[in-house]
């Protein structure tokens, strides 16, 4: 069943998801056309009855209901409109905030705004400065990239093993403390570890289980720096 509401997360949300913060705030017959076949397919994953209430449809698959993330991700976007690089979003959201008079139809912009207002965030908006150096001249990366022309599907694990060990001995015989870390994603649990190079355990947790695996590995990576900048 999970494999199913998987597949069902996959193939509906991320069509349901485009522009969903700004045509899901129109008129709710509308929305009505996306939750028929939207229920109908979560109900079928999890093997649910026709008679079944949605809610509790929705509670039993783990899946959001279209209201609950329209507002989600029109919310996701406050970081985005407030630091931006776009020169033409940002004069918007200035207009939006010097704007007195409640506008007659309310803009996604305004939404956010409003709603960060509630939550008083005191948030200034701030252009970004746009990146003016082409790839081809930045410095070159300090990661070690000697096993990306590696294939895993054509390359033994002794020789990544080969490779790794001779990487961490240089360091360690110019009297380097290595760290290690790792991120790990379930269906049930979101996790992150960072180590010794002897095993010892420096931080481990669990973060919320709706963060990527990609948050993970940052999460353990910025403890890693936490504990490298104050020994």
């Amino acid at each position: 069943i999970s494999t199913i509401i998987n597949i069902t997360r996959s193939i509906l949300l991320s069509k349901i998801d485009y522009a969903l913060p700004i045509y899901g705030w129109c008129a709710p017959s509308n929305i009505k056309l996306i939750q028929s076949p939207y229920h109908a397919a979560v109900r079928l994953s999890i093997g649910a009855f026709r008679t079944s209430p949605i809610s509790t449809i929705l509670a039993e698959a783990g899946m959001p209901s279209i209201e609950t993330r329209i507002s989600q991700l029109t919310y996701n976007l406050i970081p985005k409109l407030f630091c931006c690089r776009n020169k033409i979003l940002h004069n918007e959201v200035l207009k939006a905030i010097k704007c007195i008079r409640a506008p007659k139809l309310t803009s996604t912009i305004n939404r956010c705004i409003s709603f960060s207002c509630k939550l008083e965030l005191t948030l200034k908006p701030k252009l970004l400065n746009q990146h003016s150096e082409t790839p081809w001249l930045l410095n070159n990366s300090s990661f070690i990239l000697s096993m990306m022309d590696l294939p895993k599907t054509t390359t033994s694990h002794n020789i990544y093993r080969q490779i790794f060990n001779n990487i961490t001995d240089f360091y360690v015989g110019h009297n380097w403390n290595l760290l290690f870390t790792d991120g790990s994603k379930c269906i049930e649990h979101t996790t992150f570890a960072t180590v010794t190079q002897d095993g010892k355990p420096i931080n481990t947790g669990y973060i919320d289980n709706y963060c990527s695996i990609f948050t993970a590995e940052a999460s353990a990576l910025y403890a890693a720096i936490q504990f490298a900048s104050i020994n």
